[in-house]
């Protein structure tokens, strides 16, 4: 996901003293790792769309957080990334004020989505180990697509306030010319950006130990489940030697002379092979995200809340391609964590449509 202040190469208008000592190669390094990007990202998420458009057996609501996130970081390869690279290539912005306004919003509210969309996974996952059958009796399609449209309202009330103000203050030929926002993003960085990726990493610790203790208390079970059947067959049988004895020999204090007791019932227990694709996907992106993003996350940071501005050109480099390299990696990441996306992709590849 490329979403976050790098989606413009040198982001702030009062950093364009250090960006001017960027390395050239290393500007023509980014410009064309851009172009790779674009391409390579609507490519793969390009087929987890399709792939859940025309699979039906692919339409559940789980799958919807997948597509959702697919389709964004698609959104943002065809919106913001072009404005990044036209940017970066000729040194400024060539086009009109409505066409930056147009790339600064995609990039700032399309980008806050990216990472709120992830947040939309770990919240599934709770919800499922916590509340297991409230889970299941109330997650549906239309309960997933609630959420979706629900975090787009919340993205649009925090992002497109700070898109505004940031064009108030863009009335300069010289503003214009480098298409940035001319205010203080550190409020839109910090809710729009890092929190996102804050929730998705503490969350994970918790499902683990959550479903840690499911697999805990199902194997007690078992064994509980498995004593009780031997003692039913043993009350069996001593049910059957006392029917041949006279009533007097039969044993008049058994608490339990018909043999019925029940093992003790287990807890809701998570659909064991649905729960472990879906914990992969959610393992597998989470690694990408503490890779790919906390640099992003880390140096922006620094930019914003040192004084003077903090700027190291190896560090910004080192997070741009990072960040950039999210975008087209999450969706292997989901093909190769979930065997029903992989075979849906081999199924779009081959051109046959269930």
């Amino acid at each position: 996901m490329a979403a976050n202040n790098s989606t413009s190469l040198f982001n702030l208008g009062n950093l364009s003293s250090n960006a001017a000592k960027e390395p050239n190669r290393l500007v023509q390094a980014f410009t064309w790792f851009t172009i790779f990007t674009i391409i390579a990202t609507i490519a793969g998420n390009g087929l987890i769309i399709l792939a859940y458009i025309t699979q039906r057996q692919l339409r559940t609501p789980f799958n919807l957080y997948i597509f959702y996130i697919a389709f964004l970081e698609a959104l943002l390869a065809v919106t913001a990334m072009p404005g990044s690279f036209i940017q970066s290539f000729y040194g400024y912005w060539p086009f009109d004020a409505v066409s930056c306004s147009f790339v600064i919003t995609a990039r700032l509210v399309v980008g806050a989505a990216v990472r709120w969309g992830h947040t939309l996974i770990p919240a599934n996952r709770i919800w499922a180990v916590t509340f297991p059958v409230h889970y299941r009796v109330a997650h549906t399609m239309r309960c997933a697509t609630w959420l979706v449209v629900g975090s787009w309202i919340f993205l649009c009330a925090v992002c497109l306030p700070m898109v505004v103000l940031g064009r108030k203050s863009m009335g300069s030929a010289a503003s214009d010319v480098k298409c940035q926002r001319d205010n203080d993003g550190l409020y839109a960085e910090i809710i729009g950006f890092d929190l996102p990726e804050i929730i998705i990493v503490l969350a994970f610790p918790y499902i683990c130990f959550k479903l840690r203790r499911y697999r805990r208390l199902k194997r007690q079970n078992k064994v509980l489940a498995h004593q009780s059947a031997v003692s039913d067959t043993m009350a069996m049988e001593k049910k059957a030697t006392r029917s041949s004895l006279p009533p007097s020999a039969a044993d008049p204090i058994s608490p339990d002379p018909l043999g019925t007791a029940q093992p003790r019932s287990s807890p809701p227990q998570p659909r064991s092979g649905q729960s472990r694709s879906h914990f992969r996907i959610q393992t597998y992106l989470v690694i990408g995200i503490i890779i790919c993003w906390t640099p992003n996350t880390v140096f922006w940071l620094l930019v914003d809340t040192t004084h003077p501005r903090y700027w190291n050109p190896t560090f910004n480099a080192v997070q741009f391609f990072l960040q950039y390299t999210y975008a087209w990696v999450s969706p292997l990441l989901c093909i190769a964590a979930n065997r029903s996306i992989r075979q849906g992709v081999c199924d779009v590849l081959r051109c046959q449509r269930t």
